[in-house]
């Protein structure tokens, strides 16, 4: 559930009501011009985010300030491509270097306002320097996802990015747990384990249905450039559709040629078809049941 509080530059702003119980505890103990710099640094960052998708032609929906970061909420991400989906995932933390390195800049020019110059660059560097952590939902593990998909298939890219979010979340909960036993309790450390932990798993739930999405993203790719090179790959009857297209590569257009038995060419699938099929019948169905 999110709480609407603002519009800036026709970019919808919400916040998460899981801070707002926080937000007196967060002011009572902690910091509060801190706490508005940190606020106003996040909200930097997922506004880069959103002015990037833009210029892609994608519609912004919101920005969701919630109690560990934020998130741009742009609709049609997914289908956008993998050069597309990389950018948009690094401009944040390429933005928010920036704004640190601006603040030091302008702090040297104006020591009066060396201080406040001095913690918001501290937010601005801790925030680009987490969101380049390889995992998800952080802006690293999206752009190397998106970086992976160019050399290998999707499916694999998702396999390692995923494999990396829960050796990160591990390597949090033991760095929380040697605190704990050193006297020192790390609440942060924890919160952002658990919130590493639940992205992967929300991750390995969408896995199955990546091919169906790299079926429609090729599609849109075709449709927005005009043309692309063809990929032809042979296979027999019996093979199932998710099988095949964890065999396609990027920026190509595939054909299945579907053989009987013997090697004889019994007839052809477009990429099309087989994103048809998948969606009606599912990953597992035959290509000789889309003939």
């Amino acid at each position: 559930m999110n709480l609407y509080i603002g519009c800036i530059l026709d970019v919808r702003i919400r916040l998460n009501l899981l801070i707002i119980p926080a937000i007196p505890l967060l002011l009572l103990f902690g910091d509060v011009v801190l706490l508005v710099n940190m606020f106003t640094a996040v909200l930097l960052h997922e506004l880069s985010h959103a002015f990037a998708a833009r210029m892609f032609g994608l519609r912004v929906q919101s920005l969701d300030i919630m109690p560990l970061g934020g998130v741009a909420v742009v609709e049609g991400l997914e289908f956008a491509g993998q050069g597309a989906e990389c950018v948009i995932a690094l401009v944040g933390p390429v933005f928010s270097f920036f704004c640190a390195t601006a603040c030091i800049c302008f702090g040297a020019w104006m020591p009066f306002m060396q201080d406040g110059f001095r913690m918001f660059a501290q937010c601005s560097m801790a925030i680009a320097v987490f969101n380049m952590l390889p995992s998800f939902p952080m802006d690293g593990g999206r752009a190397l996802r998106a970086a992976l998909s160019f050399a290998v298939n999707e499916k694999t890219a998702e396999s390692i990015c995923i494999f990396l979010s829960f050796l990160i979340a591990a390597g949090m909960v033991a760095a929380g747990i040697y605190y704990l036993a050193a006297g020192s309790l790390k609440p942060m450390v924890f919160g952002v384990a658990a919130m590493l932990l639940l992205s992967a798993f929300a991750e390995m739930k969408k896995k199955p249905y990546a091919v169906i999405k790299t079926m429609a993203g090729r599609k849109g790719a075709m449709g927005r450039r005009g043309n692309m090179k063809i990929r032809y790959i042979a296979a027999e009857g019996s093979e199932t559709g998710g099988k095949i297209v964890a065999m396609f590569r990027p920026n190509r257009y595939h054909i299945v040629c579907v053989l009987d038995g013997r090697g004889g060419i019994i007839g052809h699938i477009t990429q099309d078809m087989l994103l048809e099929g998948m969606i009606g019948y599912g990953t597992t169905v035959k290509l000789k049941d889309l003939l």
